[in-house]
C-alpha cells in the first residue's frame, strides 16, 4: 500500500496534510523547509501510524470528529516529541 502525506510551504506557516509513517521519515527535511504551523487529518486510519516527529498541533474538522478521534488512538510519538489535538 502506498501512502502519501503532503508539505505545502506558505508564507503563513507550512502545512503538512495527512499523516502516514512517511512525516517522521522526513522529520528533518520537513523542518528544513520551515517549522510546519499544523498536520491536517481527515482519515480514521491516520491516528494508526502516531503521532509524527514532529512539534505540530493536528487538526481535524470538526464534522469528522467521530468516534475515532480520540487522543488515546494516537500512539505517542517516536522521539517522545508533542502534539496538540485541535478541531475546527
Amino acid at each position: 500500500m502506498l501512502l502519501r502525506s503532503y508539505v505545502l510551504v506558505r508564507p503563513q506557516g507550512n502545512l503538512v496534510v495527512y499523516n502516514s509513517p512517511g512525516v517522521s521519515e522526513a522529520a528533518g527535511a520537513i523542518r528544513a523547509l520551515g517549522a510546519p504551523a499544523r498536520l491536517l487529518v481527515n482519515h480514521g486510519h491516520e491516528p494508526m501510524y502516531g503521532r509524527p516527529d514532529l512539534d505540530v498541533p493536528i487538526w481535524v474538522h470538526r464534522e469528522d470528529c467521530s468516534e475515532w478521534w480520540r487522543p488515546s488512538r494516537w500512539r505517542a510519538p517516536p522521539s517522545g516529541g508533542s502534539s496538540t489535538t485541535t478541531s475546527r
